[in-house]
């Protein structure tokens, strides 16, 4: 099922290595994380401890992406691949940029329910969507989502079917 294999996949990441190790070495800072509910439209915060890598590592034509990490729990610490994340933020030009962010947080949200809804009725071929949420940082806010790890299709409205 979809749940065995996500558990898998989390699994797995926690076996692995930290891919990040070396890369996010910038100062720990307070953020509240904002996660969007599609079956009661709320949105829930709280408080997140975050290390967020000062310049981009890749550039597109809407947004910047940033390597993240989040503090899971205390005992795990900062390491292992399931704190990784990819933090976008809308490009400085964009002066609407916290309205964009909550609309593809609702949009992600939505298309993870309309995913669960299609699978229950048992389909071959089940799909799933990765949670996104945001994160406030002063000053900037940034839409996060986690990286599966494994083989995966992503399909990118811009660009097509994209092999992971």
């Amino acid at each position: 099922s979809t749940s065995d294999r996500w558990r898998d996949a989390a699994r797995a990441a926690r076996e692995l290595p930290d891919p990040w190790r070396n890369e996010v070495q910038v100062s720990t800072a307070l953020g509240v994380r904002r996660r969007y509910d599609a079956a009661s439209r709320t949105w829930t915060a709280d408080a997140v401890l975050v290390r967020l890598e000062r310049d981009p590592f890749a550039r597109g034509g809407m947004r910047l992406c940033h390597r993240c990490k989040v503090l899971q729990s205390a005992q795990q610490g900062w390491h292992g691949a399931g704190t990784n994340f990819v933090a976008k933020e809308y490009a400085a030009n964009e002066p609407d940029s916290v309205a964009l962010l909550e609309a593809d947080c609702r949009m992600q949200g939505q298309a993870k329910a309309f995913a669960m809804a299609f699978n229950a009725q048992r389909v071959p071929k089940p799909v799933d969507f990765v949670q996104c949420w945001m994160l406030a940082l002063r000053p900037r806010p940034l839409c996060r989502r986690a990286i599966p790890l494994g083989r995966f299709h992503k399909i990118l409205v811009q660009l097509g079917l994209c092999d992971g």
